[in-house]
């Protein structure tokens, strides 16, 4: 039995070894695997880095690229402002220049013009207040002329008849009015004989009172 034992021990040493060896090759091979896994995710993961690194780069260069283009568009800006605030400075001088100029050419037509004005109405005023206190004068002259001619004594007495003919006037009319309303009552009466022989002695003496004032007129005064 010894062979024989000793012959399986082999066997069984053999297999264990030939596992082992299996084993460690599935091991390796895994390992290998698993390490070129590894390898090709890594130079993946760099490939798809740097890629990205070097979009991220070509982007930052064209943001650089925009910012330099911004700026000198802006620094251009600036310039053409500068340009334009210049000339605008300039343009307001020759127009303050020329503004200056029209205003004193103005006063210079308005103190000319206000010179020709007075001359103008010194004249004009002079030969009008002349001709207003040579009116004045002649005016003056002919009232007193008027005064003097009203004041003649014929003048006076031709007042003074008037004035007293009037009078007359108005008072004849009054008894004229008071005599036919009396004549109206009185003549209404038939019975008043008496009455009526005493108004007509009562008329006859107001027609000689009449008489006696006409009489005494201004010229017979």
């Amino acid at each position: 039995m010894g062979p024989p034992l000793i012959l399986l021990g082999h066997r069984l040493m053999a297999a264990a070894a030939a596992t082992a060896t299996a084993t460690a090759a599935t091991a390796a091979t895994a390992a290998a695997a698993t390490a070129a896994a590894a390898a090709a995710t890594a130079a993946t993961t760099t490939a798809a880095t740097t890629t990205a690194a070097a979009a991220t780069a070509a982007t930052a260069a064209v943001a650089e690229e925009t910012a330099a283009a911004a700026a000198a568009a802006a620094t251009a800006a600036i310039a053409t402002a500068a340009t334009a605030a210049t000339a605008a400075a300039a343009c307001f001088h020759l127009y303050l220049a020329a503004d200056e100029s029209g205003l004193q050419q103005q006063q210079r037509q308005q103190q000319q013009q206000q010179q020709q004005q007075q001359q103008h109405n010194y004249h004009h005023y002079s030969l009008h207040d002349q001709q207003h206190q040579h009116q004045q004068q002649h005016q003056q002259q002919h009232q007193q002329q008027q005064q003097q001619q009203q004041l003649t004594p014929g003048a006076i007495k031709d007042m003074f008849e008037s004035l007293l003919s009037n009078g007359l006037q108005q008072q004849q009319q009054q008894q004229q009015q008071q005599q036919q309303q009396h004549n109206y009552h009185h003549y209404n009466r038939p019975d008043q004989q008496h009455h009526h022989q005493q108004h007509q002695q009562h008329q006859q003496q107001q027609q000689q009172e009449q008489q006696e004032q006409q009489e005494l007129t201004p010229g017979a005064i």
